[in-house]
């Protein structure tokens, strides 16, 4: 990069970021010397616990289960009963009609 003023731009601007005006040679080296390392990166803890995040959605979805379970238990048991009542009124009312 030449440009009028390069090197004083490099000067003033490298003090105030904290840029060092590397070389592209400089950079393709260390590069080269990263990719030649390898990388290890090492997660231990960290990962979550897949058995306990099982266990916490097996919960949930049991909860889940035995709240519609019983919800629908009730709403059966509310229509047999409101079903049953009726039936009840209507025999009552058929029986009435053959008495007379």
């Amino acid at each position: 990069m030449n440009f009028p003023g390069h090197a004083s731009f490099t000067k003033l601007y490298a003090h105030t970021f904290r840029i060092i005006p590397w070389s592209l040679q400089e950079i393709e080296d260390l590069k080269e010397q990263i990719k030649n390392q390898g990388t290890s990166v090492e997660v231990d803890g960290m990962a979550p616990d897949i058995t306990e995040l099982l266990r916490q959605i097996r919960e949930q979805y049991e909860q889940m289960v035995l709240k519609n379970r019983d919800e629908t238990e009730s709403w059966y048991k509310a229509k047999v009963q409101r079903l049953s009542f009726r039936h009840s009124c209507e025999f009552t009312v058929i029986a009435e009609c053959k008495c007379f």
